[in-house]
């Protein structure tokens, strides 16, 4: 299937009200078509990473998606995977792609994808960040890399909303995995997020099923 056949087939399944709808929540410059995530993911299993390399970048929406799941999850060696990896990640202009391609096979090369999620998170471009963030949200907040995942989130740079929001939400969960670290960072180090980062996290740790009544209790007493 090439680039006009893969357009032509995701407009033949399209529901616009379902369009509508994700258009206004992904809030992106790109044109939506109106295929859901599930449907966008089943249908990137057919692709290889040559194909979707071909693929124009924000023309549509879905094929972004597309060729961003396809890249995420290439089995590859990571010395072909990281460049590919930098590459989706400079071209990320919303938080929908960037959340949905989340990479999932690390456990060969553990130490230099969390090195290379470092970097993203560091990097000065928004989505680039939340990427690198995400990135380390879904992989490294086991104990062994948790105090340094803590260190990274206090040297992002990139600002905006949406690398914010990401900061709270891997703070948050981390509460909910190492309750012990996650509250001795935010008694400490953690003051040093801005304030939304900050009070962000807690009211997130409060709205999670997977925070104890009693640590939800504890973060009434921490707000900045």
């Amino acid at each position: 299937m090439n680039y006009l056949q893969l357009v032509e087939y995701l407009q033949q399944n399209a529901n616009p009200a379902y369009n509508q709808f994700n258009a206004k929540i992904v809030n992106s410059g790109v044109p939506t078509i109106g295929c859901t995530v599930p449907f966008l993911r089943k249908l990137s299993k057919t692709f290889t990473v040559s194909q979707v390399l071909q693929f124009p970048t924000h023309q549509f929406f879905e094929v972004d998606m597309i060729v961003a799941m396809v890249v995420s999850s290439a089995k590859l060696p990571f010395c072909q995977k990281q460049p590919l990896l930098w590459q989706l990640a400079s071209t990320l202009e919303n938080w929908a792609v960037c959340d949905g391609c989340i990479v999932k096979n690390v456990k060969q090369d553990v130490e230099n994808y969390f090195q290379l999620f470092c970097q993203m998170a560091r990097d000065g471009r928004p989505f680039v960040a939340r990427y690198g963030i995400v990135n380390l949200l879904g992989n490294f907040l086991d104990d062994s890399h948790l105090d340094k995942v803590f260190e990274i989130c206090l040297q992002v740079v990139a600002k905006g909303y949406y690398v914010d929001m990401a900061v709270a939400w891997l703070v948050a969960t981390a509460m909910a995995k190492n309750p012990t670290k996650t509250k001795h960072f935010m008694q400490n180090q953690g003051k040093n997020l801005n304030d939304f980062c900050y009070n962000k996290a807690l009211q997130k740790m409060r709205d999670s099923l997977r925070v104890s009544s009693q640590d939800k209790q504890w973060t009434r007493t921490m707000k900045k």
